[in-house]
């Protein structure tokens, strides 16, 4: 009877933009990589109308982004279960 909440997260990484480029192509990723986790949940019996889907874009690291394992950890997606 609960419901899983889909959140996708981005590394702050993407090259030379202006600071709106750079935070609608964090945001767009983030929401891919949330629709795509999403999708397979679904393909693998959650029920749609129980999966709600989220993205904070760069907003919420884990990680310093000094190297690339940093950035890796920040490119991500969290599932809440909520009941």
């Amino acid at each position: 009877g609960g419901a899983l909440t889909v959140v996708g997260h981005a590394s702050s990484r993407t090259g030379d933009m202006s600071a709106l480029d750079h935070k609608i192509a964090n945001f767009d990723i983030s929401v891919r990589r949330a629709e795509a986790v999403a999708r397979d949940l679904i393909r693998q019996g959650v029920p749609a109308r129980a999966v709600y889907v989220g993205a904070v874009s760069d907003n919420e690291p884990v990680s310093r982004e000094v190297m690339p394992q940093g950035e890796a950890y920040n490119r991500r997606t969290e599932i809440f279960l909520n009941y």
